[in-house]
């Protein structure tokens, strides 16, 4: 999403907190939502001093367990959600990581850092899947926890969620699945579209 103005008229400047789409089929059958959350002015007067919002990066710390074979070769993926709307998923998370491709990511007592720079505003993510394929030597993965937060173009942080895992990764572990899935968000969130918004007060209260 790219949202601009032409700066035009009287006091031109505006402060956005976020857009919604949803595209309908002719039927008024919703296929598709989207929420872009901006937080910011658009204008000339105002940092960022600009008349156009658009980006995101998601900076991800994932910490890795001190036990035993806690460390994974396996390829791990990440989803972030705000209820049922999944706004970032990435399928190779070292892809993105800070220490280079050189770097053995994910191995025991590791906290590995990533960027992923995206095209969209920053959303708030309240619900968190983690994964892994189960590929290379001794895939087990023993994983502690996952820290996400949203920055802005600016390098403004604009989100941040902290996800607990504690807990195997493994076919050969308890619980038994490569697979895990964190969910701090409202109960309203999960059937319902919820703007940001009202996510961002949700938080702030909590």
């Amino acid at each position: 999403m790219i949202i601009r103005h032409d700066n035009s008229g009287g006091k031109p400047g505006w402060y956005l907190d976020f857009v919604y789409t949803g595209a309908y089929d002719n039927n008024g059958v919703k296929k598709f939502e989207s929420d872009f959350g901006v937080y910011r002015w658009l204008a000339t007067s105002e940092p960022p001093y600009n008349t156009e919002a658009e980006g995101c990066i998601y900076k991800v710390e994932v910490g890795t367990g001190g036990v035993k074979n806690a460390g994974t070769d396996a390829t791990v993926s990440l989803t972030l959600c705000a209820g049922s709307n999944c706004f970032l998923h990435v399928p190779n998370l070292a892809q993105y990581g800070t220490s280079g491709p050189s770097h053995d990511y994910f191995e025991r007592g590791n906290r590995d850092l990533f960027e992923i720079p995206t095209n969209e505003g920053c959303n708030y993510a309240c619900r968190m899947i983690i994964r892994h394929d189960n590929s290379g030597n001794k895939p087990g993965w023993y994983l502690d926890f996952v820290y996400t937060g949203a920055y802005d173009n600016n390098g403004v942080k604009r989100f941040e969620s902290d996800f607990t895992v504690n807990r195997w990764l493994a076919t050969s572990e308890w619980p038994y699945n490569t697979e895990a899935e964190v969910n701090h968000c409202p109960a309203q969130a999960e059937n319902a579209h919820l703007p940001f918004s009202l996510l961002e007060q949700y938080v702030n209260n909590a």
